[in-house]
Formats: structure tokens, sequence, C-alpha cells
């Protein structure tokens, strides 16, 4: 742990412990009894009470803490029982001060651990690329947003990114050979195949045979 943040904590617990054993046991006497365990012996019972003191403004009150013996005498310990009511405090309040501080550094340490791209579908790819491309990012990062669940700033940071060229245009397939530019011989045999398996008569036979014939 950092010694500064540690100094910080412990001043702020020892700060919040004086104000509740102090003005607060002066508010709520009775939280004095908390101390007691540092103040009274073995044996007496504790006892905080209001009283009004001779010498103080008319109508002050302030407070005491006794701890009162079988015999039915007692003696004032209020300033161990503060001392043991503000230990009390200080311990609890490092370590809600400590639970905290572990809690904003894991909420921290999640914060700066980026997330894990999400996928986006290829066709969303493609038409989110060519929208960008033309100058319609508004539209892409729109796209984006609704075919991935991405938030607006990821969704945004994911175009930009994106290539700003035209996507190349797919590569032609290749030609497929016409029947009329096969090689003649090729055609010839075809054509027989189909007089052979009777789908052309010898009358059609014979005039496409002719015709290729003439092309020779």
């Amino acid at each position: 742990m950092n010694r500064t943040r540690l100094l910080v904590r412990l001043g702020l617990a020892a700060f919040i412990a004086a104000m509740l054993a102090g003005p607060g046991a002066a508010v709520f006497p009775s939280t004095l009894r908390w101390g007691a365990w540092a103040a009274c012996p073995r044996g007496t019972t504790p006892a905080p009470e209001r009283f009004r003191a001779s010498y103080g403004r008319p109508g002050e009150t302030q407070v005491r803490f006794l701890c009162v013996a079988p015999d039915g005498s007692g003696e004032d310990h209020t300033g161990m029982a503060m001392a043991g009511l503000w230990a009390m405090y200080f311990v609890g309040g490092t370590v809600l001060l400590s639970l905290l501080g572990l809690r904003a550094g894991t909420r921290a340490a999640t914060a700066a651990t980026p997330a894990a791209p999400r996928s986006v579908p290829p066709e969303v790819v493609e038409a989110a690329r060519k929208l960008h491309w033309s100058g319609r990012t508004i539209s892409a990062i729109k796209l984006v947003r609704e075919a991935s669940g991405m938030g607006l700033k990821e969704a945004k940071d994911w175009v930009v990114a994106l290539p700003q060229h035209p996507p190349s245009p797919p590569a032609a397939a290749p030609a497929t050979t016409s029947p009329e530019l096969r090689a003649p011989a090729d055609r010839l045999r075809e054509l027989e195949r189909l007089r052979d398996a009777a789908l052309i008569t010898a009358d059609e036979y014979a005039a496409k045979r002719s015709e290729i014939l003439a092309e020779l």
C-alpha cells in the first residue's frame, strides 16, 4: 500500500474518531459505555450521566462517566472512557476506509482493463467501411452499434480505425467458354453424344454438323 495513502487514511480515521468520541459523546452520553473496557475496573458498573456544573453558564450541562463500585461510591473516569471510545472508533474507521480504498482500487483496475473487441459480422464490416469511406461516418457508427451492441465511443473508435480507401472489388470470375468458341472437334463430339442419346433428331444432327464443318 502507498505510504502516503496509508497516512491519509490513518489521519482521517483519527479525526473522525476524535469527533465521535468527543462532541459525539457529549450529544449521546450513552455511547461512553462502549469505552468502559478501558475506564472501569472489574466489579464496577459504568454510569454515564449529564450534570449541571455550579460554575457553568445557566442552563448548560456537561457529561461525565462514572464507575460505580458495589458500595455505591463512584469515580469519574470520563477521560479514560473517551480514550477507549476513541480507540474503538479509530480501529473501525481504519478498517472501513481500507475496505473502501480496496473497492475503489478494484473498480479503477477494472475500468483500466481494455474490453475484448466485440465481433462484428463481415457484412456489417463491409457496409460500415463503405459508409465511412463515403463520408457517412455517423451512419456507420449506428450500424455497428446495432449489430454488435458496442457503446457509442467504442463504436466510434472502431469505425474510425477502418481503412478509408474503398474496398477492393471482388476478383472477376474466369469467363466460361462459350460453346461456339470451343474447338470444332469438341463440338462435333458433343453433337454426336446428343444424337446417340436421342436428344436431337438425325436432321438436326446433320444440319448442325454441316454448320460446324462450314466454319473450318
